[in-house]
């Protein structure tokens, strides 16, 4: 009688081959690169990369995803990004600067979540210019303002190279921070309208 061993069980069980695919696709609010730094997680926030997800790149050039994994890995992404590829926020910003106890600038501007605003604080030689980038929260109650100088200003703020002041605070409420050379006064709140130019 002939006798056949049995194939061993890493033959046997090998998984079958996963197909990968290559998808392009074009966001219509969020930069890529904003959107890869929400997948992948930048140490404030975990990863929420699908498993099975082997390649994505990010070209703002022409504001398309470029993406390599498994059929699964691509549907999830897709869905994913119908969370994150929404129209931002639109805030209007309401900016005080108080120097020795009067008001050097008192305005209001619009904005959009994560947009940068600018502001000049005085008219003369010594005028600071600074960027002001609101951050509405997920919760829709609070909001994180990030503030830098611009490059070539005193470099009594960090400059855009390295870690900007942040400061959070409640939405519609004021956040007062203080600055080496005055006090600086952001209230920021939700609009309905769509901005017509930011």
């Amino acid at each position: 009688m002939l006798l056949i061993a049995p194939l061993p069980a890493f033959v046997q069980q090998a998984p079958p081959q996963e197909k990968l695919r290559f998808i392009k696709i074009e966001l219509r609010h969020i930069t890529p690169s904003a959107a890869v730094k929400q997948i992948e997680g930048d140490g404030k926030q975990k990863s929420r990369k699908p498993a099975g997800l082997h390649r994505l790149l990010s070209s703002d050039a022409d504001n398309t995803l470029i993406l390599q994994g498994t059929d699964e890995a691509v549907a999830e992404l897709k869905a994913l990004l119908r969370l994150i590829d929404v129209k931002p926020a639109v805030l209007e910003l309401k900016v005080q600067f108080v120097q020795e106890g009067e008001n050097v600038i008192y305005l209001r501007l619009r904005t959009a979540d994560t947009q940068k605003a600018r502001v000049t604080l005085g008219e003369d030689a010594l005028a600071r210019s600074l960027v002001i980038i609101p951050h509405l929260d997920e919760d829709g109650k609070s909001v994180s303002f990030e503030i830098l100088r611009e490059v070539g200003e005193p470099q009594k703020l960090p400059n855009p190279k390295n870690a900007p002041l942040t400061k959070k605070g409640a939405l519609g409420q004021e956040t007062r921070i203080t600055l080496p050379d005055g006090l600086l006064f952001l209230t920021a709140t939700l609009l309905k309208t769509a901005p017509k130019a930011l």
